[in-house]
């Protein structure tokens, strides 16, 4: 082969490269909309970028972005040292946030409000609680000093000590001050209030130890944000809020972690444990007060909870023409299920697996329910939309697409369908008519105004709504809508929560849920004589009422220590009283303008500006293996994440070898796409007359890889194809070698060359696990890999291989969270060179524990355990895993502020059956397939507050030819 003929097949590889990018057809989508154009705003102390149709939404949160600076800068007495990225979105209805400060500072802001049912919803304005929250964030996580400060001002912002402090401090110190700040917040909250109070009458108060680290039993990492505000206001409270920020400058100023106990009581005069015992004692004497309040009222309201274990059970409706109910049923133990409940027997029916927040609504006659569900619009947005479900057919249809539709609920002629539509933080009160399709605006919300939960009156001419206008301040109200004039009318008109509002079977009355005691309680509103009653007393709450078509029965949802539980109620039992005075839980907050200090004229984003590496980072770890190599990290990426880069440059000593790899992804077409780069030298051996003979090897890589997502609520499913151009030349020229035994081995040269591999790639699945699950526990995943070599593609050497993976995972129906877990993984290949990885099965490998556990290294999945490492190899490998896991204790507990949180204790029995081997698949290599068999106990865990990993204590028998008794303790799941 002549030296120009690998040049031409570089060029047939590029070209094939660049075939596969485009390949996929225009409408594909994958994590971000090429079409969307991007813009920068720019005031003193911040950058914000956001996409097309934010332009309103990006000037206010600019706006209130420098309101929080002046507000939250003092208080927490930190200014940054450069300006905060803004990145503001809209690719869902979730409503969410995040910050960070490394490697610069960025808060990422989505532009969807919360629901009214979210434990967000307590607010007077959405974006200024959001913004505060966020940036509390970023001014307590880049408060650094003394060494940490000056290590980031030689390398770049590598470090930030107060990121290494546990979740409930973090999470509790902005969900304290997004409270203290603005006029409403969580602090505030009736729910937030209510779930602590029942876990402190019941005795069940998390513990500071289970609290610092990842607890699962409800409410699960919410409580970083519930426990950890409500601790810290007492903290504030009691030590002052100086205290607090005393206690960030002191540990941002620490090198060594996890010392938070010797900081507090430098600060705050008493370590955690104790505080958050005081705190404990305070919290339990008020539920007490509440509990004996309630009591001296006639109450707490009697009634009959309907499901046999709490978690989060919502959304009640009653089926009409049926003696059902139906609602969302989540136990913790299972798929999120829209279920039937028989009210004479009890038994439970599953109508569907649910993917959305819940809501749903009957026909008249009760045979179809129109459901809002999560959809993938376009491959990108995840939005809901409506769907009609057919219960006699079977029949799933979608209704809408793109509509980001939620709360339906059908017209009483059966004819229509009226729901809530979302866009750019505002909502819109929509009607869609089911036999035409047509859709109609009832009206079009203003400017960041929340309609909730509409509702048919029994005559279908009004609607009755929870409405948030912004105006006054923080106010959830009841208006009724005429369908015909489209005229509003205000039902309520106070500082009170007022949810969920549901017209009475004779259309005089309406019932709802509202806080105005502090507690959510029922409330009967008249319209006729405009008589207000409070129907319930609890020290908890009652949430989602409906009626029985009689009248005389209500149900709820109530909550108790376990989470929301369904229940009913006796309307003639109810002991109703007029509505009492308003606790007034909110302040007036006087709004400092900040426009005069923002920019209102946009340009086009220019990712290039910040694409600059913000750090570098030298691998001192990386001489502890004494390899001689030393190594230097640099990294960068634009605030939007379309673009993001790594590089690493190293040098070994004993090779005398500067090495480099490069990778460079780009987020922003309708494929993923990867670059990779790399060349490098190692020591390598060949065969010679004499024995081994060593020589240093050239290796050069490039690579691109596309990644095509098409996700959907049920399913993952992606496509991949990559290209990789790899040349291995020697260093130096090879030594002569001659052979000199006519009847020895003759000497092998190492094969040189180019080595260029085009794979494609498919995998599908649908994985689900839950919070008591000890694994992954239902469903399936399949995956198929081919690859090739061929001179086509620019290769000196040929070669072809296939290779597949599957898992299955069965729950017991007799036993919750007992698992049968299934996989099986092969592949078969054929090569016309010596240089390349041979299958290979074994066992369980060596394991530094330490390493593993800081890096989160497992031991990979394809394992015969009970053999050798390598116990064989070959062209062709099957390997069956088979393993039945459960439960044994849930620990769920740390040592106070120890940075080591025990979780799950569960256990495996297994069975793997495999090889690998030569020459195609018979009986003659079925007969080289191995059995090992043994069990494991496993250890979820948490550490440094932040790590989860999984601990894995086994024994492994080998039962055939060559195994062992193989006892082990290695990091990571098996699969």
């Amino acid at each position: 082969m002549s030296r120009r003929e690998p040049y031409h097949g570089i060029w047939s590889a590029f070209i094939v490269a660049l075939c596969m990018l485009f390949a996929a057809p225009p409408a594909a989508m994958a994590t971000s909309d090429p079409s969307l154009e991007w813009f920068t705003l720019e005031s003193e102390h911040f950058v914000l970028h956001y996409h097309t149709g934010l332009e309103k939404m990006a000037v206010d949160a600019l706006a209130v972005a420098e309101e929080a600076y002046e507000r939250l800068s003092p208080l927490l007495r930190w200014t940054p040292g450069a300006r905060t990225h803004i990145v503001l979105t809209d690719f869902g209805d979730s409503a969410n946030g995040m910050a960070g400060v490394v490697p610069y500072n960025l808060m990422q802001l989505y532009a969807a409000a919360p629901t009214s049912r979210s434990t967000l919803n307590d607010y007077d304005d959405w974006l200024r609680s959001l913004i505060f929250h966020e940036y509390v964030h970023i001014l307590h996580l880049d408060t650094m000093s003394g060494v940490p400060a000056l290590i980031n001002v030689i390398f770049g912002k590598t470090v930030a000590p107060n990121g290494s402090l546990p979740r409930w401090f973090t999470e509790g110190l902005a969900t304290y001050y997004e409270s203290a700040r603005t006029g409403a917040g969580r602090i505030r909250n009736g729910v937030f209030k209510m779930c602590l109070r029942a876990a402190a009458l019941d005795d069940r108060l998390f513990s500071l130890g289970t609290l610092s680290g990842a607890p699962t039993q409800w409410p699960g990492v919410r409580a970083w944000y519930l426990y950890g505000g409500h601790f810290l206001a007492y903290v504030a409270a009691t030590r002052g809020e100086s205290a607090l920020t005393d206690f960030n400058h002191a540990y941002g100023e620490r090198l060594i972690p996890f010392g938070v106990n010797i900081v507090a009581r430098q600060t705050l005069g008493d370590d955690w444990p104790t505080l958050y015992g005081e705190w404990q004692t305070a919290l339990t004497a008020d539920a007490l007060a509440q509990w004996v309040a309630v009591r001296a009222q006639g109450g707490p309201t009697p009634y009959r909870p309907l499901n046999k274990r709490s978690y989060a059970h919502d959304f009640i409706q009653r089926r009409p023409g049926h003696n059902q109910l139906s609602f969302i049923r989540n136990d913790g133990l299972d798929e999120r299920m829209l279920v039937l409940y028989d009210l004479e027997s009890g038994e439970e029916t599953e109508v569907f697996e649910e993917h959305g927040e819940g809501w749903h609504a009957w026909s008249p006659d009760g045979q179809f329910l129109v459901t809002a569900e999560t959809n993938f619009y376009e491959r990108v947005y995840v939005y809901g939309d409506l769907y009609k479900l057919d219960l006699e057919t079977g029949d799933h249809q979608l209704l809408t697409n793109g509509e980001r539709a939620r709360e339906p609920v059908v017209a009483p002629d059966g004819r229509s369908v009226v729901y809530i539509a979302g866009q750019r933080g505002t909502t819109d009160l929509k009607r869609l008519w089911l036999d035409t399709g047509e859709l109609e605006v009832l009206y079009e919300g203003q400017a960041y105004e929340q309609i909730s939960t509409p509702n048919f009156d029994p005559e279908g001419t009004r609607l009755v709504v929870s409405r948030f206008s912004g105006e006054p301040v923080g106010r959830r109200d009841l208006f009724l809508f005429d369908l015909q004039t489209k005229v509003w009318t205000r039902l309520t008109d106070d500082k009170a929560l007022d949810l969920e509002p549901r017209f009475d079977p004779t259309g005089e009355a309406i019932i709802f849920s509202a806080d105005r005691t502090g507690t959510f309680e029922l409330y009967r509103a008249d319209l006729v004589t405009g008589a207000l009653l409070q129907l319930t007393r609890s020290v908890t709450g009652f949430f989602s009422p409906s009626f029985d078509p009689s009248g005389e029965v209500l149900y709820a949802t109530t909550y108790d220590s376990d989470g929301y539980n369904v229940t009913t109620l006796s309307v003639p039992e109810l002991m109703a009283s007029a509505s009492p005075a308003i606790v007034d839980r909110r302040r007036e907050v006087v709004v400092t303008p900040a426009a005069p200090r923002v920019s209102h004229e946009a340009h086009s984003y220019q990712p290039w500006r910040f694409l600059w590496p913000s750090n570098w980072l030298p691998e001192f770890l990386s001489t502890l293996s004494f390899d001689g190599t030393y190594a230097l990290s640099l990294m960068g990426s634009d605030p939007a994440g379309y673009h993001i880069w790594l590089a690493r440059l190293a040098y070994n000593t004993n090779l005398e070898d500067l090495s480099f790899g490069a990778t460079y992804a780009y987020l922003g077409l309708p494929v993923d796409l990867q670059l990779h780069l790399s060349r490098g030298d190692s020591a390598r051996r060949f065969r010679g007359s004499d024995g081994d003979v060593n020589y240093q090897e050239n290796q050069t890589f490039a690579g691109v890889d596309a990644v095509l997502p098409l996700p959907s609520p049920d399913f993952s499913h992606t496509l991949s194809a990559s290209f990789n151009l790899t040349h291995y030349a020697p260093s130096e020229p090879l030594p002569s070698v001659v052979a000199r035994d006519p009847i020895g081995p003759l000497p092998r040269f190492p094969e040189l060359g180019y080595f260029n591999n085009v794979r494609l790639g498919w995998s599908f699945g649908s994985l689900d696990s839950f919070p008591a699950s000890v694994s992954t526990e239902s469903g399936f995943s399949l995956g198929l890999s081919v690859g090739m070599r061929s001179p086509l593609v620019g290769s000196d050497f040929s070669s072809f291989d296939v290779s597949y993976q599957s898992a299955l995972y069965l729950q017991n129906p007799w036993l919750d969270n007992h698992v049968f877990a299934i996989r099986l993984a092969g592949g078969v290949g054929w090569a016309d060179y010596n240089r390349r990885g041979l299958f290979i099965v074994g066992g369980i490998p060596e394991q530094d524990l330490v390493m593993a556990l800081i890096n989160q290294f497992g031991v990979g999945s394809a394992q015969l355990r009970g053999y050798d490492v390598v116990d064989s190899y070959g062209d062709e490998y099957h390997l069956l895993n088979s393993e039945y896991r459960f439960p044994i204790f849930d620990i769920e507990d740390g040592y106070d502020t120890l940075p080591a949180y025990l979780g799950r204790l569960h256990g495996a029995l297994f069975a793997d059956y495999g090889g690998a081997f030569f020459g195609g698949i018979d009986s003659e290599a079925l007969d080289q397939f191995k059995l090992g068999v043994g069990a494991e106990l496993r250890m979820s865990l948490v550490l440094g507050y932040h790590l989860p990993s999984m601990l894995r204590l086994g024994y492994a028998y080998g039962a055939s030819e060559g195994g062992l008794h193989h006892l082990y303790l290695v990091v990571g799941s098996q699969f």
